[in-house]
């Protein structure tokens, strides 16, 4: 039914699956179509770049997916993992279970690697229709942003509430 959920990028978008190695900054629009499955992109990168990987997909709520990223490096050294701590309880729903975010990692790229090597796959190696995701990667400056999770805040007058922000 409409209105449909939409995103969309400044940067270039790509669907995935992609063999070569991408220019940042891009945005991978994927889908673990089976149990099990990890999707593997590579990254064009130089040494000492500060990169930013982040995950859109429940926070949009148009998947189920309880993303896992790892990256690795050309040789397929383990450099960076997110997923799994990205767990937090939220103020409204407090006694109530934990909920998933989206994750996301900087990550400043070693000495001697021009590739880094990104999957995503679900926390339960779930997958299928609903298990759709945006994987943005981007340099990062040394500037920061923020995102309000709090799709909608409504403050009383002297009062205050708190806001989940990334």
């Amino acid at each position: 039914g409409l209105p449909l959920p939409f995103a969309l990028s400044d940067f270039p978008e790509v669907r995935e699956p992609q063999s070569a190695a991408l220019a940042l900054p891009v945005v991978i629009n994927g889908k673990l179509g089976a149990e099990g499955e990890a999707d593997l992109f590579k990254l064009k990168v130089r040494a000492g770049q500060r990169v930013m990987l982040e995950t859109q997909a429940r926070d949009l709520g148009t998947s189920k997916i309880m993303a896992f990223l790892s990256v690795r490096d050309q040789n397929g050294k383990l450099i960076a993992t997110a997923g799994s701590e990205k767990l937090y309880e939220s103020p409204t729903s407090v006694g109530q279970s934990l909920q998933a975010r989206d994750p996301f990692v900087s990550v400043k790229v070693p000495e001697g690697v021009n590739e880094l090597a990104v999957s995503i796959e679900d926390l339960a190696r779930r997958g299928g229709a609903g298990y759709s995701y945006r994987l943005i990667a981007r340099e990062q400056g040394e500037d920061f942003n923020v995102t309000i999770v709090t799709p909608q805040v409504n403050v009383p007058d002297g009062g205050t509430v708190p806001v989940i922000v990334n």
